[in-house]
């Protein structure tokens, strides 16, 4: 049987039919659902599709404080299967970011992923074509090779708009970074709420296009002032 066993019609299946596909296809314990809770709407969908949905959280050690409480909301309302997934502990806070991009998503994001997904078949993210021009043309579902697992993106084809109405109709609770006007919360990078949001847009672009745009400078200059820097929270 092949590891890729998507439907003729995934691409026009409603993300809550696709990861109901998921699971039954490869087995809600072999599938992992990354989310970076930006939102609620991907946490929500997988446990809505199966309770048992391992929805996991990688903690890059610089998530904003906003964003625990948002996984801990989840968790608390709709009682989410939520897996922390840490780097080595061996890996401190440091200033690596700022010297060396690469390096610090291969220890904080890249590495602990790989563990994540260990013994899975499919892999959920909640990467949509909206998200700027480097995803323009994601698939609902695709092959991994070098991770040799299916890639599910059940939101591929949602606009901002999608998953704002679905968040209301089902009365999620919102990241507070968004409440306050911040675009969402980039994991150790600056954000600044007073940027109109087709600028913002370009520099999320800018960031999806090139790494090294997480640096300060890079960010800064997309958006055409300096940047506020947001606190995380210690762990």
């Amino acid at each position: 049987m092949s590891l890729l066993q998507a439907p003729d019609n995934v691409e026009q299946l409603h993300p809550s039919d696709v990861l109901r596909w998921a699971f039954d296809t490869y087995g809600v314990e072999h599938v992992a659902v990354t989310s970076s809770f930006e939102d609620a709407v991907l946490a929500h969908l997988a446990v809505s599709a199966d309770p048992a949905a391992d929805i996991v959280l990688l903690d890059t050690q610089y998530l904003f404080a906003e964003t625990w409480w948002l996984a801990e909301q989840m968790q608390e309302r709709f009682d989410i299967n939520l897996r922390v997934v840490t780097p080595r502990p061996e890996i401190r806070r440091d200033n690596l970011w700022q010297t060396d991009v690469e390096a610090c998503c291969a220890v904080r994001k890249v590495e602990p992923l790989n563990r994540a997904l260990e013994g899975k078949r499919a892999w959920v993210t909640g990467v949509r074509r909206a998200d700027g021009p480097t995803r323009a043309n994601t698939p609902v579902v695709s092959y991994d090779i070098n991770r040799n697992l299916v890639k599910i993106n059940p939101l591929a084809a949602w606009t901002d708009d999608d998953v704002s109405l679905y968040a209301r109709i089902n009365d999620l609770p919102v990241n507070p970074l968004t409440e306050r006007g911040y675009p969402p919360p980039w994991d150790f990078v600056y954000t600044d709420s007073s940027a109109d949001l087709p600028i913002l847009r370009e520099a999320k672009a800018a960031f999806l296009i090139d790494p090294r745009a997480r640096c300060r400078a890079r960010i800064s200059s997309a958006l055409g002032r300096e940047l506020e820097v947001l606190p995380w929270r210690s762990t």
